[in-house]
């Protein structure tokens, strides 16, 4: 994330100079539905993987867990 922070800093000081927007948006594309970067055909919750979808859908699966006292 801190290349789109740097990248949208860059655009704003210099408006006219767009040849990073694709980049930016390739790279918040991948931050939103993920990448296969190892390629195993799977996204797996993983660092460089996972994106917004991935947390997402693990956070409704901790919503699923039982909480019970410790023993």
């Amino acid at each position: 994330m801190a290349t789109i922070e740097q990248d949208l800093l860059n655009l704003r000081a210099h408006p006219g100079d767009l040849t990073s927007l694709s980049q930016m948006a390739t790279l918040a594309d991948n931050d939103f539905h993920e990448v296969d970067t190892n390629g195993d055909g799977q996204i797996a919750p993983v660092v460089g993987e996972a994106g917004a979808i991935t947390a997402f859908q693990q956070g409704e699966l901790m919503a699923t867990l039982i909480l019970t006292p410790a023993a």
